[in-house]
């Protein structure tokens, strides 16, 4: 009762600061993660420190004594307003020194996260602290629920300015079903944002955990990201961190300047997931970097798509958001359609609806899924809208996991089906690599009566009434 009236007060509290707070939402949102990720290398620093005794050898905490979250959580408020917002940034951004720490090197990326609390009042950022601190975060139960409050903030905060509003949870959860990642797998997101596809894998893995096995004993999955923007890498951090990933590989840095296969998963990742910014556009008249791209192309998803491939193990699968106009557009675009048939095996095309993507965009949107190596003999097409229940309030569409399991299983299957039926290479090849899921054995006129006489019967007109000439006046 103690652990969920603490859950309690801490929910109402940030539903206070929400309207009170001089901090924009995505602010505030980095500044919370921070905190939390405080508190988690406090509590991982004690958990190895412990083992480290117990076996005997010696330990070298990361952070100084004096640094630890237990040293100054419960400071007065005057003292712990200026050691988060000026002693403690100083401190942190000195571990900038240590990249052969992974926790070192997320600890130097807070300072700018910590720096905006000096506008929040003396006595609010101690109420924060204190309700933070009253959380349990003991066992990987207590820190899911932790997870699942941040998660509220980020549905309730959330706003256009962040540069990153995040996959949301129905697309995350359908593209990691499709993935299937397994436990022990690698998986890699190269534009990871808050981290809903790597969270939404981690909770996919579980599901295939063998019963009676002891959840979280070691990592469900080894889990690599990249991310260019600094807020959206912290709250990434802080909800894998948070999911059971003691150490996730994160770097903050352009994926796509890398070359293939240099630094991290040089044998190649089992899954890659990934949601690329839309609409960007690569500057070519520099091409500096990007010789290893196979289609040159200046619209960053292709890149990203090629950047995921090369990525990938020899059999690896992916599933990629990608815009509905990348699927049927000429120039560079239909190169990279026809690089991907002819060079990896295209499983998948499932078009989502509209309002999928919500409050972010309503560009329609459509999921690819594909395996490294081969050529593409057959594709499945999809259509997933009917699947979907249409969200209210610039809500984006939802999807029910029941729901979910079921378009996932017609996906998989080889039977055709209202919303599912393949194409092959052929009559991809005739229309110009077009993969858009629409049915090509149908005229539009007969696709419209093919879906009125599964609730209705159609009649032809002579059958049901006289048609006559009209008569011009």
């Amino acid at each position: 009762m103690a652990d969920q009236s603490s859950h309690t007060r801490f929910r109402k509290f940030l539903d206070r600061i929400r309207a009170e707070s001089p901090l924009m939402p995505h602010v505030f949102i980095t500044a919370l993660s921070a905190l939390i990720v405080l508190r988690w290398a406090d509590f991982q620093d004690a958990e190895l420190e412990a083992m480290a005794v117990f076996d005997g050898e010696p330990y070298e905490p990361v952070l100084p004594g004096a640094m630890h979250w237990r040293a100054w959580y419960d400071s007065y408020p005057e003292i712990l307003h200026e050691f988060l917002t000026d002693r403690l940034p100083c401190e942190l951004s000195r571990f900038g020194n240590a990249p052969h720490n992974p926790m070192a090197a997320h600890l130097s990326r807070l300072p700018f996260a910590l720096e905006p609390l000096k506008r929040l009042p003396v006595q609010r950022l101690a109420d924060l602290v204190r309700l933070l601190a009253e959380l349990p975060f003991e066992t990987p139960s207590d820190r899911r629920q932790v997870l699942e409050l941040l998660d509220y903030v980020l549905e309730s905060f959330q706003d256009r300015h962040s540069g990153d509003a995040g996959t949301p949870s129905a697309i995350a959860r359908l593209m990691a079903m499709l993935a299937s990642p397994a436990p022990g797998e690698r998986v890699y997101d190269p534009c990871f944002g808050s981290g809903g596809l790597l969270t939404a894998a981690i909770d996919e893995a579980i599901t295939k955990m063998e019963p009676g096995r002891v959840r979280y004993a070691e990592p469900v999955l080894s889990v690599t990201g990249v991310e260019l923007n600094p807020s959206a890498y912290l709250i990434g951090l802080t909800r894998l961190v948070l999911s059971g990933i003691d150490d996730p590989r994160l770097e903050l840095a352009d994926s796509l300047a890398r070359a293939p296969m240099t630094g991290l998963g040089r044998n190649g990742f089992d899954v890659v997931l990934a949601d690329p910014p839309w609409g960007w556009k690569a500057k070519l008249d520099n091409r500096y970097g990007l010789e290893h791209y196979p289609v040159m192309t200046q619209d960053g998803t292709g890149l990203f798509i090629q950047h995921t491939m090369a990525h990938l193990r020899p059999e690896g699968r992916a599933v990629i958001a990608v815009p509905y106009g990348l699927l049927f557009r000429g120039g560079a675009d239909q190169k990279l359609r026809r690089w991907l048939l002819e060079n990896h095996t295209v499983e998948a095309v499932i078009a989502l609806p509209e309002t999928a993507f919500l409050p972010l965009t309503s560009i329609k949107s459509s999921l690819l899924v594909i395996r490294r190596g081969g050529q593409t003999r057959r594709v499945r097409m999809v259509n997933a809208e009917p699947f979907f229940e249409k969200g209210k309030n610039r809500k984006p569409a939802d999807l029910q996991d029941h729901k979910a399991r079921t378009l996932v299983t017609s996906i998989h299957s080889a039977a055709p089906a209202e919303w599912a039926w393949d194409v092959d290479e052929n009559t991809l090849t005739e229309t110009g690599y077009d993969l858009t899921p629409q049915r090509r054995n149908l005229s539009t006129l007969d696709a419209i009566l093919t879906t009125l006489r599964n609730s209705m019967d159609v009649l032809r007109l002579k059958d049901c009434c006289r048609v006559t000439a009209g008569r011009s006046i």
